[in-house]
């Protein structure tokens, strides 16, 4: 669960979709290849952390400007109250 996180990204919703798709394609291409699995997944999980530290999700947006389901939210502004 945290390997699909961190590789989709932390913090966004479409993050661990794109995290359980890459998970599963790599299971299914590396299966046969017993404990190299492991070490490949490893490998992906750290590389990601040092070289794309918001995932796969945040290297997207932050390439092209696009970004589905924020789930960031701005705080409301202050009411100005009318002065008797």
């Amino acid at each position: 669960m945290i390997f699909i996180t961190v590789i989709g990204g932390i913090g966004t919703l479409p993050g661990p979709i794109i995290g359980v798709i890459v998970f599963y394609a790599l299971q299914r291409l590396l299966s046969d290849y017993g404990t190299l699995y492991l070490i490949v997944l490893g490998l992906i999980g750290i590389s990601i952390m040092l070289f794309a530290r918001r995932g796969l999700w945040g290297l997207f947006t932050d390439r092209t400007g696009i970004e589905l389901l924020p789930l960031r939210h701005k705080a409301p502004r202050p009411r100005k109250h009318a002065q008797s």
